[in-house]
């Protein structure tokens, strides 16, 4: 057994070359990255991306409307001087002709003609008449200048106007092209994690377990995996487990009330779904593919009546949808105005602030 003296120098050295080693070396593995977290943020790279580009071109959208409203506002004004211009040339073409007709006429010769009384009044009425010649002629001028600016205006207003809607139908071309890239993008990369190809382990309304929409969470806006999704009883309609237990609920009561289930339009819209509609709608029409409250699987579109806001089952789901947790969310009042769009609230939570980017295509 070697004594304490002999093992002091070998435990020295020991720890003089811990020292020199670099912390690394004896530092844990990193986690490994969470694939998921990685997804969700391309999806919202690309979502950013694309939306970015459709405030673009509504923006150029909105200039042309404006364009538009100004070439209509200067064409009035064109007509407006146009009729002025006429109406002057009647009374121009009177003074014309009479100067015409007696070119030696001037206010000297006419103040000659009688008595000084006469002279007098018949001096002012020449000089009145010289006045408003003086005045129409002017008066003309401005409004053929006026009439001149005016066409141009209208001129480069038509020219910019045609140049703008042909490069709306380029730039609808190009985000169009943009969505399809992005959609395919995504759909490629879910697909190697399993994420959309994944048609297993479908649940059913008996065995859906709403505890299973933590899971979902995790997942894209769109891309959320079929074992997360619930059939609704409506055939061909599914939601977010948690969200389609509380429709299960909702409809039960409004099929007890009107005697048959609630009709409904679309509920759970993927991301290939929501690319179809926005490939289908003018930009700003439709939500940019990746941002859809239907693409959470909260969300549902009524129909049979509910679409139109007053009616006995809008009435009803207002009255009585808070107590299963689905709300008709205040901007569905205003802009754009869908009577026909409610939402599940999860516990704790709060409805969305928006539509779905001023989704009009969901009905």
């Amino acid at each position: 057994m070697p004594s304490p003296r002999s093992v002091w120098p070998i435990a020295y050295l020991a720890l003089v070359l811990v020292a020199l080693i670099p912390s690394t070396a004896f530092a844990l593995p990193a986690a490994p990255k969470d694939p998921l977290a990685s997804l969700r943020k391309q999806a919202e790279q690309a979502v950013s991306s694309l939306q970015k580009a459709t405030r673009t071109y509504e923006k150029h959208r909105s200039d042309l409307r404006q364009a538009k409203k100004k070439l209509r506002s200067t064409t009035a004004d064109l007509r407006t001087a146009s009729k002025r211009l006429a109406r002057l040339r009647v009374p121009l073409a009177r003074y014309v002709n009479a100067q015409y007709q007696n070119p030696g006429n001037g206010i000297a010769d006419i103040a000659l003609a009688g008595t000084p009384a006469d002279d007098m009044h018949t001096a002012a009425d020449a000089y009145e008449l010289t006045i408003q010649r003086s005045t129409l002629v002017s008066q003309a001028a401005t409004l053929h200048d006026s009439k001149k600016t005016l066409a141009n205006s209208a001129k480069r207003l038509v020219t910019g106007i045609e140049a703008d809607q042909k490069r709306l139908g380029k730039e609808i071309i190009s985000l169009r092209k943009k969505a399809n890239r992005t959609v395919h993008t995504l759909l490629r990369k879910a697909a190697r994690m399993g994420v959309a190809a994944d048609r297993s382990g479908r649940l059913t309304m008996f065995s859906c377990d709403a505890a299973s929409a933590a899971e979902a969470e995790k997942y894209p806006n769109g891309l959320i995996p079929k074992r997360y999704l619930c059939d609704l009883p409506q055939k061909g309609y599914q939601l977010r487990a948690d969200a389609a237990v509380a429709f299960a609920r909702l409809n039960s009561a409004y099929q007890q009330h009107f005697g048959h289930q609630a009709c409904v339009t679309s509920a759970y819209r993927d991301i290939s779904k929501q690319r179809m509609l926005y490939q289908s709608k003018p930009p700003g029409y439709a939500a940019v593919p990746g941002t859809s409250n239907h693409g959470l699987g909260l969300a549902v579109d009524f129909c049979g009546g509910v679409e139109n806001q007053g009616s006995a089952p809008f009435i009803w789901l207002r009255a009585n949808s808070k107590r299963f947790g689905w709300v008709h969310p205040a901007w569905a009042y205003t802009g754009p105005f869908e009577p026909w769009h409610w939402e599940f609230v999860p516990k704790g939570g709060k409805p969305s602030s928006g539509g779905d980017q001023n989704d009009r295509s969901g009905r």
